[in-house]
């Protein structure tokens, strides 16, 4: 192999630039990006996971992790849910996500 490549700092942006195009809209745009406001009054937020677990090494000898990964739990809007990232369920029940 040839080593490592240095490319120029336009290429990393303009390919950087694709890939985020590529993303939103598609490979060959078939993706529409469409925009709507909703009060946070209209939203609920859920954490999907147990609490923070920890490793298995940490537990004593023969001990199985006791928090469920897939449990649901209601998380309140404030400003530690900034920079996270968060995904849409169209469900009408916390049970249904």
């Amino acid at each position: 192999s040839g080593g490592v490549v240095t490319r120029p700092t336009d290429y990393r942006k303009q390919s950087r630039g694709n890939r985020i195009q590529e993303y939103f809209y598609g490979v060959n745009d078939n993706y529409c990006v469409t925009h709507r406001t909703v009060p946070f009054s209209e939203l609920a937020a859920f954490r999907i996971g147990g609490a923070h677990r920890a490793p298995s090494s940490a537990l004593p000898l023969g001990a199985a992790p006791t928090t469920d990964p897939m449990q649901i739990t209601p998380v309140q809007w404030g400003p530690d849910m900034e920079h996270q990232v968060l995904a849409v369920s169209h469900a009408n029940k916390a049970e249904d996500i």
